[in-house]
């Protein structure tokens, strides 16, 4: 199954899908591979890689594929000088979205929502004491 097939399916995992059409995102894939295996030291270039990495990889397909191809090893050993303020944090959510399973995500998404209902509800009723 294809990204273009997972869409038309419904098959939408994850909350936020990439904002580029389905024909152009293995192609997009396989592009940021190539630049992160270059491992640019300019920050610049690594924090652009990694945004459009982390909307790339809200497709659990895409997700996998770059498990396979060796995506975490690349992002692992991306150079020290490449660093910017919010690096931690973009490199974190990339990880998470690459090794958490599609299944597990949607259990937590739902468990989460119901967690801020409960505590909306719990703030909301020690307001009216």
């Amino acid at each position: 199954m294809d990204i273009q097939e997972e869409e038309e399916e419904g098959g939408k995992d994850r909350q936020s899908q990439p904002l580029l059409p389905p024909s152009s995102l293995d192609t997009s894939l396989t592009l940021l591979l190539r630049l992160l295996r270059l491992a640019p030291p300019q920050s610049f270039l690594v924090q652009a890689s990694l945004t459009l990495l982390a909307r790339l990889l809200s497709s659990s397909l895409l997700a996998a594929r770059f498990r396979e191809e060796g995506g975490l090893a690349l992002l692992l050993a991306l150079p020290a000088a490449g660093v910017f303020s919010g690096h931690t944090a973009l490199m974190l959510m990339i990880l998470k979205l690459v090794i958490e399973e599609p299944a597990f995500l949607q259990v937590r998404r739902e468990g989460g929502r119901e967690e801020g209902v409960n505590v909306s509800t719990r703030r909301f009723l020690f307001s009216i004491d």
